[in-house]
C-alpha cells in the first residue's frame, strides 16, 4: 500500500493513514486486561449515537470518524499483566479530544469497557 491508496472502513473511504500528519499527544494510560484489550481490538462501526469508531489496521488501533483519522494508538503488555498505552498520536482533527475516554464510556463493546475508566479514577 502506498500513501496515495485509500481504504474502506465500515463502508467509508479513508486516505492511507501514512498520508496523515501525526503528532504525539499525552493521554491517560487506561490500562487494559487481556480480555479488555482483545475486546478493544474488535472495534465496532460508528452510528448516530456513537460516532467515533475504533479500528485496528497495520498493528495500530485507530479512532476514526466520518472519513477522518483522529487518533493512532498502541498498547503493549507490561510486567503487571495489563496492556498499557505506549504510543498516543493525534491528527490535527483529533487534537485535544480524549477519544479513548469517549469510546470506553459510550462504545458498543461486548463486554463493556466502562470498568477501564473506573479503574483509571474517572
Amino acid at each position: 500500500m502506498n500513501k496515495q491508496d485509500n481504504i474502506i472502513i465500515y463502508g467509508v473511504q479513508y486516505p492511507n493513514p501514512d498520508s496523515v500528519h501525526w503528532e504525539a499527544e499525552e493521554c491517560i494510560d487506561f490500562r487494559l486486561s487481556s480480555i479488555e484489550y482483545r475486546t478493544l481490538l474488535q472495534g465496532y462501526p460508528p452510528d448516530w449515537d456513537c460516532r467515533y469508531a475504533p479500528f485496528q489496521f497495520q498493528d495500530w488501533l485507530y479512532i476514526t470518524r466520518s472519513g477522518f483519522w483522529l487518533k493512532k494508538i498502541k498498547y503493549e503488555k507490561q510486567e503487571d499483566g495489563f496492556y498499557h498505552l505506549s504510543r498516543h498520536l493525534t491528527s490535527e482533527k483529533g487534537r485535544g479530544h480524549n477519544l479513548l475516554l469517549e469510546i470506553f464510556c459510550n462504545g458498543y463493546f461486548k463486554p463493556s469497557l466502562f470498568e477501564v475508566v473506573q479503574r483509571a479514577g474517572y
